[in-house]
């Protein structure tokens, strides 16, 4: 609902005989047009107020002129007395007005308090004498020269007013701020910035008078390829951020040398960058220019400072239609490209560059002992994850032993990467396997069974076939139906493969290739270390042992290790083993790893157990492999390509920080284009100048070119205002607060007056008619004084 307001005059049929030739200094008196007759009527102030909008009062007034187009406005100074300031205004049809604020009732003590006082705002006629005695006592501090075919309405001046009138800070009359002053200089900023938003012929794009036609076309050269590349590289930016941390876990304890991480960093860069240019062809749709234009032409729309173009680009309620749009784009096209596309190219670019993770390493001895029990109560996503390798090398009889509930969760997508061998080797009792299980089993059967007669696999197809019941051969062909009558194979291939991997000799090492020295030497040597190592475990704390530099033991030479007793190793607690440099794990001897206790897997920290060396786990003897926590199988950090989806999913589109960092950049190219296109205004549309006084008009004339300059000056005088302010110690207001307090009441009067800035189209102008010859009578009268003004910068009198 719009807010309801009102201009409205009041009634006064006693003007005083010298008010047009004391006009300059005298309070206004409202009058309303229809109480006196015609002459006067039209001379005579009206006092602006508001009650409802487009009601009555001074909207009378205005729907009776004849001619309400502003060609020129003037911002004049009072040379004497109080240094009034108030607006003149050249109107097409040669009439002429003011525009004044004063105290209402005259001069009174409580406009020097801060409440201030109610204040008259009045606009009034101007005859001939008037306009002569005001140029004569004034001077011209601001002249606009409107040159364009749409000038401004009388009816944005009256909006101007009404909005300074709705405000409650402003309303009244104070001293310090909201004097004659403040409306005036609020009126020749705002009815500038008014023009340039409705002029039509302005050239390309311009922050003074912004279009959707002129953002489309210049704001983002070249088909918008410059913000499709400036979002792509954020969207890159902003998956690297929240990659690169899961990359870099994931192998921290796989890498030690800085040279390989930069490389894998590098390379997780460079694969996001390639994944996002080549799967996303364009971020550019309709949704993402519509919300661009729309967010520039508001956001410029509604700044009437130059100077807060940035800021107000920048505010969140300027920016919402786009963003809403951005995260449509990201979240219907571009997550599910990258959702599949990315996490397999990161894991598959990656391989080289990141070693193999410890499920991968795991030998196939050690797989082949752990427990079925063990491997019923792995995870379904830990099984879901694991990759190929790991589901070969489990143990083919692990169906044949594992509890009924392990083959009821076990995923169909885990069982069909499986070998054939361990799908083909089911249960005796077939009924404990899921229907979907079985489908897959029933598919590399007959796959199988038509394979030579030598095959493996093909034996254990055929045993499979022998043992199905004769309701589950209905959708069999017959021909594999008939092999049931083949003799079975009398070898079937062995349910377990045990493989041992012998030491492999070490290559020299520098040290033995040194001088060797002398047996009584080393034989001491030995015996030292021996006794000082030994008698340190059994005498040291065991939490001061967790602590011990695995250096000591990387000085035990590797026939000294071999001697150690058992019972010296069950004293070293976990840390002590946590602690072990690969290299060194890798030169522990089979001696000694068979002494090592049988909970030590149990109690070991994952992350030693993820970096255990290949050599090591090939070795590890059995009773350390049965003792292999299911916990190792559970904590696994999940595969790297769901750390990927799941960052996709979750850190990157849905956490609102890539819309933002999005957003950013477009907003960096807007504010670029805006800037660049404000920096001079055409002159055949608006002339700007500044005169010291009036009768020194045909002297040196300063010239303010641009919009910018415009507001650069008014700012300018504001600032000087704001310091005579602050020197009365008595008004209790400082620079700053009067000055911040004058510039943003402007805004705020700027953002009401542009919900009412154009007159309503269908307005009748009763009184036009009757008016018109009142102002052609006056022209007859005064043809020499009321003569349009020259078009020039200049102004004559």
């Amino acid at each position: 609902m719009r807010p309801k307001f009102s201009l409205k005059s009041k009634r006064n049929s006693q003007i005083p005989s010298a008010f047009a030739a004391s006009l300059g200094s005298q309070l206004a008196r409202p009058y309303l047009a229809s109480s006196s007759p015609s002459k006067l009527r039209d001379k005579a102030p009206v006092l602006i107020t508001f009650d409802d909008w487009d009601k009555g009062g001074i909207f009378d007034w205005y729907q009776a002129q004849s001619h309400t187009a502003i060609h020129k406005l003037e911002l004049r100074k009072e040379r004497d007395r109080f240094k009034h300031e108030f607006v003149v205004l050249y109107l097409e049809g040669g009439s002429t007005y003011r525009v004044d604020r004063r105290p209402m009732g005259g001069p009174n003590t409580e406009v020097v308090l801060s409440k201030g006082c109610e204040a008259e705002d009045s606009i009034t006629f101007l005859t001939d004498d008037n306009l002569i005695t005001i140029q004569s006592e004034t001077d011209v501090k601001v002249a606009v020269q409107f040159g364009s075919e749409k000038k401004p309405d009388l009816y944005a001046i009256i909006a101007i007013c009404t909005s300074v009138r709705m405000d409650s800070g402003c309303a009244l009359y104070t001293l310090q701020l909201y004097n004659c002053y403040f409306l005036a200089r609020t009126i020749t900023a705002l009815i500038v910035r008014h023009h340039l938003l409705h002029c039509q012929d302005l050239v390309g794009l311009r922050w003074d008078a912004l279009t959707e036609s002129a953002v489309s076309r210049h704001m983002f050269p070249d088909n918008w390829s410059a913000l499709d590349t400036a979002m792509k590289n954020a969207l890159v930016g902003a998956l690297g951020e929240a990659i690169w941390p899961i990359v870099k876990k994931d192998a921290e304890l796989l890498i030690q040398k800085r040279k390989q991480w930069l490389v894998l960093e590098e390379t997780t860069k460079r694969i996001i960058r390639e994944t996002v240019e080549t799967q996303v062809n364009n971020l550019i749709v309709d949704s993402i220019k519509t919300g661009a234009v729309h967010w520039a032409v508001g956001a410029a729309s509604e700044t009437l400072w130059h100077g807060d173009l940035d800021q107000n680009l920048s505010l969140p309620h300027f920016r919402e239609h786009y963003e809403v749009a951005v995260e449509d784009i990201l979240t219907r096209l571009v997550k599910p490209k990258l959702n599949t596309c990315l996490p397999s190219d990161v894991v598959m670019k990656l391989d080289g560059v990141l070693p193999k993770r410890l499920l991968n390493r795991l030998p196939s001895s050690l797989l082949a002992l752990l427990p079925a029990e063990l491997w019923a109560r792995v995870p379904n996503s830990v099984l879901e994850k694991a990759p190929d390798d790991t589901i070969k090398k489990a143990p083919i009889d692990l169906l044949l032993k594992a509890p009924d509930e392990f083959l009821q969760r076990i995923p169909t997508q885990v069982f069909a990467r499986a070998p054939i061998a361990q799908t083909l080797t089911l249960p005796d009792d077939l009924k404990r396997v899921p229907h979907r299980l079985l489908d897959v089993s029933l598919m590399r059967m007959q796959a199988m069974l038509e394979q030579p007669v030598a095959n493996h696999d093909r034996a254990l197809a055929l045993r499979l076939l022998k043992r199905l019941p004769d309701d589950m051969l209905e959708e069999i062909p017959q021909r594999i139906k008939d092999m049931r009558e083949e003799p079975e194979p009398v070898e079937i291939l062995e349910l377990s493969d045990d493989t041992d991997v012998a030491d492999e000799p070490h290559p020299p090492t520098p040290a033995t290739l040194c001088r060797r020295p002398s047996k009584a030497l080393l034989h001491g040597y030995r015996w030292v270390v021996k006794i000082v190592f030994a008698t340190g475990v059994r005498v040291v704390p065991r939490p001061v042992l967790a602590h011990m530099p695995g250096i000591v033991v990387e000085l035990i030479p590797k026939s000294m290790l071999k001697a150690i007793s058992a019972d010296t190793l069950s004293r070293l607690p976990p840390g002590f083993f946590a602690g072990l440099r690969a290299p060194l794990l890798e030169k522990l001897p089979q001696e000694l790893l068979e002494k090592l206790p049988g909970t030590l897997m149990k109690i070991l920290p994952r992350e030693t157990l993820e970096r255990l060396p290949d050599g090591l786990l090939d070795r590890l003897p059995e009773q350390l492999l049965r003792n292999v926590p299911v916990e190792l199988m559970e904590n696994l950090p999940e595969n790297l390509s769901d750390l990927v989806s799941q960052a996709i999913a979750t850190e990157i589109f849905e956490s609102h920080e890539t819309t933002v960092e999005l957003s950013n950049r477009t907003c960096d190219i807007m504010k670029a284009a805006l800037n660049r296109s404000s920096d001079e205004l055409p002159d055949s549309v608006i002339r700007i100048s500044v005169e010291s006084r009036s009768k020194m008009r045909h002297q040196q004339i300063g010239s303010l070119g641009t919009h910018r300059e415009l507001q650069r000056y008014i700012l300018d005088k504001n600032r000087k205002h704001s310091k005579r302010v602050a020197q009365v110690s008595q008004l209790g207001l400082g620079e700053e607060a009067v000055y911040n307090a004058l510039r943003q009441k402007t805004e705020d009067v700027w953002r009401v007056m542009r919900l009412h800035s154009s007159p309503p189209t269908s307005a009748p102008k009763a009184f036009s008619r009757r008016v018109a010859e009142l102002m052609h009578a006056l022209r007859d009268d005064n043809k020499s004084i009321a003569r349009p003004p020259s078009s020039r910068c200049r102004i004559s009198s």
